[in-house]
């Protein structure tokens, strides 16, 4: 796909699922990405896309200004020691998901 930072602004993650070799990619809606990256991926690969509502740098972004747990206000200074952690991307993903096959 070339340069890493061509798609900086719509990419968000991925995940890899070896069982049933297909990968899950979390991205902002791109015509140019989903095209560049299916035309990308190996023969036999099955290659999900999830929309999201954020890319990856403003996540980054987002998470770096929360408290980290061992600092005042971060999640072990809650009552009961509870850990209000929340899952990366899944918080952003829509429920719209293609899956394509090369």
């Amino acid at each position: 796909m070339g340069e890493s930072a061509r798609y900086a602004a719509v990419y968000t993650g991925l995940s890899v699922d070896e069982e049933d070799r297909a990968m899950d990619v979390y991205r902002m809606p791109s015509a140019s990405f989903d095209a560049d990256l299916c035309g990308a991926a190996e023969k036999g690969v099955t290659v999900r896309l999830h929309d999201t509502d954020a890319n990856r740098t403003d996540l980054e972004a987002l998470a770096d200004r929360m408290p980290s747990p061992a600092e005042p206000g971060g999640a072990n200074a809650r009552p009961g020691g509870s850990l209000g952690v929340m899952n990366g991307p899944e918080r952003v993903v829509a429920s719209r998901a293609g899956a394509y096959d090369r």
